[in-house]
């Protein structure tokens, strides 16, 4: 079966809410309360088959899962004259994206800024210790890379088609 990654996912998605409501039927039918004199209902449940369709549903997860890692590794995106295998991609966009978190609020910092006054009836001021201009061109830069990498990511999972056997 050909698919692209964005379709992988959403395929492992749906195998997971199928195996999550197979797991949550287990839970209720698995077993039984009966009052003493009661005459038993007893649910429709066969162990045997939600075990093997649940590993079943496991396998297909794995082999789908292993393609787009093979895929991941093997391929690569171009975007701001770098070129990046898709694996590596992905790593760099959660360092971007922890990055520019950090930085956000040093960007948006004042270089000086009054804090309030004291019991003495001195005013208290706080200052930064580096300047805030880089930083907000530094978080500019961050943000920029970030949307041109997302961008690649994005037209690389909708377009790059690789064979899943499942």
């Amino acid at each position: 079966m050909k698919m692209n990654s964005m379709m992988a996912n959403k395929l492992v998605k749906q195998l997971k809410e199928r195996q999550s409501i197979l797991k949550e039927q287990e839970r209720d039918l698995s077993s039984y309360i009966v009052t003493d004199g009661e005459e038993p209902i007893v649910p429709d449940y066969n162990y045997e088959e939600v075990r093997d369709t649940i590993r079943d549903i496991e396998n297909k997860i794995r082999t789908i899962k292993h393609a787009v890692n093979v895929a991941n590794v093997l391929n690569t995106i171009t975007y701001e004259d770098t070129t990046l295998t898709v694996d590596v991609a992905l790593i760099k966009m959660a360092q971007l994206s922890e990055r520019k978190q950090r930085i956000e609020s040093l960007a948006s910092a004042q270089a000086k800024r009054r804090i309030g006054t004291t019991y003495g009836g001195a005013t208290e001021y706080k200052y930064a210790n580096y300047d805030p201009a880089i930083a907000k061109i530094d978080y500019e830069k961050i943000n920029n890379e970030l949307t041109q990498l997302q961008l690649a990511l994005d037209k690389y999972n909708l377009t790059y088609e690789f064979e899943v056997e499942i």
